[in-house]
C-alpha cells in the first residue's frame, strides 16, 4: 500500500511539474514572438529610410543652396526662441543679430634716427558692433562702438594718456544701413570700407561717411560712393576752409576661384574738390588736385598646408601738379604709390610681409596707413618708402600674439628713417 502511495505522489509531483516547464516555455515563446515582431518593424523602418535616401540621391546636386536655406531657417528659429524666452528683446523689425566684437593690447616702440622723435607707449583697441537684420524687407543696419580716439585713422586709445591710471573714452565707430535688391545695395551713413583695397589708399581704421551704392553678379562688382570727408571751417580764411571736403570715388572688378585658389583684381578712382586739397593735407598749389586711380589684384591659393595669399596694389594721382611738399621738387615727379606683399598661414603661424613706396604726391596723405611712415614721412605718412613684417602664433582659437615690424625712409628731401615696432595681444569674440 505504501509503494502505491508513494508511485501517486511521485506521479503527481511529475505532472505539476511538466505544467510548470509547459507554462514557463510557453512565456518564453511569447517574448520570442514579440521580440521577432520588434526586430521585423525595425527591418521594415530600415529599408525604407534606405528607400528614402535612394529616392533622393538625384537631389544631393541642391544641397548647397539647401544647406543655405537650413542656415537661414535655423537662424530664425533661435532668434524666434530668444524672443520668446525674453532673453533678449528685439523690436518687431528685427528677425537676426550678428555680432562682431575684438580686442587688442599693444605695446609699441618707434625708434628713429631724431632721437627726440622716440616714444614708447601702451595702447588699447577695443571694438563692440552689430548687424541688426530684416530679411523680410532686404535691410540691415551696422552699429559699432570703440575705445579708440577722434582721430579718423585711428581707434587706438594711448593708455593713462591722461593722468594716472585714468579712464578710457568710448566713441561712435560706425553706424550704417544697408537696403539691398538683388544684386543692386545702397549704403548710407558712417560705414565700413565699401571698397576692396590695401591700406597704401586707405586706412583700415577708417570709416567714411556719405553714400554708397554696390553691385554684385556671378562674380563681378562695382561700387560708386559720395563722402563728405570733413565739415567745412567757417573761421578759417578762403572759401576752401568754408567748403565740406568731398569725395567722389567708384571701383569695377572681379572674382573668380577654382577648386584650390581664388583671385581676382579691382580698379579705382576717386577725385575730391578744393577743400580736400586744403583740409585733408594734399595742397601744394592752386594747380594741385586729389584724382587718384588705383589697381589692385591678389591670389588665394593653398600649397599643401600653407594657406598662401599675394597681392599688388598701385596708385597714380593723375591731378598732381605744381610744387611739391616736400623740398619743392615737382608733385608731377613723385605722383606714384604701389606695395607688394605675400601672407601665408601654417599651422598656428601667420606671417606677412609688404613692401610699400609711397611717393609725396600719390595718394591723399590723411586717408593712407597712419603707422607708416610715421615721424619720417610728409604730408600724412607719404614720401617714405620700406618693409613691413609681421609675425603672428595662435594661442588659442580666438587669441593671437603677435608682432608687427616696420623698417622705412624719407624719399625725398633730407635723409631720415625709423623702426617702428608693435607687439600685440588680439582677441575675436
Amino acid at each position: 500500500m505504501s509503494k502505491l502511495f508513494t508511485y501517486l505522489i511521485t506521479g503527481l509531483a511529475f505532472s505539476i511539474l511538466g505544467q510548470a516547464n509547459q507554462s514557463d516555455f510557453q512565456a518564453r515563446l511569447a517574448r520570442l514572438e514579440a521580440l521577432v515582431q520588434q526586430q521585423q518593424q525595425t527591418i521594415k523602418q530600415q529599408q525604407q529610410e534606405i528607400s528614402a535616401l535612394r529616392d533622393h540621391q538625384e537631389e544631393s546636386v541642391t544641397l548647397a543652396a539647401d544647406f543655405e536655406v537650413s542656415q537661414d531657417n535655423l537662424e530664425g528659429e533661435m532668434m524666434a526662441a530668444l524672443k520668446e524666452s525674453e532673453l533678449l528683446t528685439f523690436g518687431k523689425n528685427v528677425d537676426g543679430l550678428a555680432l562682431k566684437n575684438d580686442a587688442r593690447f599693444r605695446y609699441e616702440v618707434r625708434d628713429r634716427d631724431n632721437e627726440a622723435a622716440n616714444r614708447e607707449r601702451l595702447r588699447l583697441r577695443l571694438r563692440l558692433g552689430g548687424t541688426y537684420t530684416n530679411k523680410t524687407e532686404n535691410w540691415k543696419f551696422g552699429l559699432g562702438l570703440e575705445v579708440g580716439s577722434y582721430d579718423h585713422d585711428s581707434a587706438n586709445q594711448t593708455l593713462n594718456n591722461s593722468g594716472t591710471f585714468s579712464s578710457l573714452d568710448i566713441f561712435l565707430d560706425y553706424a550704417y544701413a544697408t537696403h539691398s535688391w538683388d544684386q543692386l545695395s545702397l549704403t548710407v551713413g558712417q560705414m565700413k570700407n565699401p571698397f576692396k583695397t590695401t591700406n597704401l589708399v586707405w586706412d583700415g581704421d577708417i570709416r567714411p561717411v556719405g553714400a554708397a551704392v554696390g553691385y554684385d553678379n556671378d562674380g563681378m562688382f562695382a561700387t560708386l560712393a559720395w563722402f563728405d570727408a570733413h565739415r567745412g571751417d567757417s573761421t578759417g580764411s578762403g572759401q576752401d576752409y568754408n567748403d565740406d571736403a568731398l569725395i567722389v570715388a567708384g571701383q569695377v572688378g572681379f572674382e573668380a576661384e577654382s577648386e584650390d585658389a581664388s583671385w581676382g583684381a579691382a580698379l579705382g578712382y576717386m577725385a575730391g574738390n578744393e577743400a580736400v586739397d586744403t583740409h585733408l593735407s594734399v595742397a601744394a598749389s592752386d594747380e594741385y588736385d586729389a584724382q587718384v586711380g588705383d589697381l589692385y589684384a591678389w591670389l588665394n591659393t593653398d600649397l599643401g598646408d600653407v594657406d598662401l595669399k599675394v597681392f599688388g596694389h598701385a596708385a597714380l594721382n593723375f591731378g598732381a601738379d605744381g610744387a611739391s611738399l616736400v623740398a619743392g621738387e615737382q608733385a608731377d615727379d613723385n605722383d606714384l604709390a604701389w606695395t607688394i606683399g605675400a601672407q601665408a598661414g601654417i599651422a598656428k603661424f601667420k606671417l606677412k610681409y609688404a613692401y610699400r613706396h609711397i611717393e609725396a604726391d600719390s595718394v591723399i596723405g590723411s586717408l593712407t596707413d597712419s603707422d607708416f611712415g610715421s615721424g619720417v614721412g610728409a604730408s600724412g605718412n607719404t614720401n617714405v618708402e620700406g618693409h613691413t613684417v609681421y609675425i603672428g602664433y595662435k594661442l588659442l582659437n580666438s587669441v593671437e600674439l603677435g608682432l608687427n615690424s616696420m623698417f622705412y625712409d624719407r624719399i625725398e628731401g633730407p635723409s631720415r628713417d625709423a623702426k617702428y615696432y608693435q607687439l600685440d595681444l588680439k582677441y575675436k569674440f
